[in-house]
């Protein structure tokens, strides 16, 4: 029996063996709901803990790329704005901001510059 035709046995086999899947999806189901990803997975308070120690370094990391001038003004643009502007004019912004608002590109916390609520 050739290399082909038992690989086209063995996955006949595998096709008939599989069970059949409804075309219809049960909305009432609740076998087809999933719990909240916190009740899936508790969060203990240690970890909580680590959390948002971990967010509050970034933040402020962040917070020093504002205080740094050397990347240019801040003011009426967003974090990512200005890293990429640095970048467009050679002014080697840190890279590990650019990681970070790619890792959080929903939360204003990190997308926006210090002043922004200022202005």
């Amino acid at each position: 029996m050739s290399h082909q035709t038992r690989l086209s046995t063995h996955f006949a086999q595998r096709k008939k063996a599989a069970p059949e899947k409804s075309s219809k999806l049960n909305l009432r189901s609740s076998s087809t709901r999933t719990a909240a990803p916190e009740a899936q997975f508790p969060i203990s308070s240690e970890a909580r803990a680590v959390l948002a120690e971990e967010r509050e370094g970034n933040l402020s990391f962040l917070k020093s790329f504002d205080l740094n001038y050397a990347f240019g003004p801040c003011m009426g643009i967003s974090r990512l704005e200005r890293w990429e502007r640095a970048q467009t004019f050679g002014l080697s912004p840190p890279s590990q901001v650019l990681s970070l608002l790619q890792q959080h590109p929903e939360d204003h916390d990190y997308q926006e510059c210090l002043w922004h609520d200022q202005s």
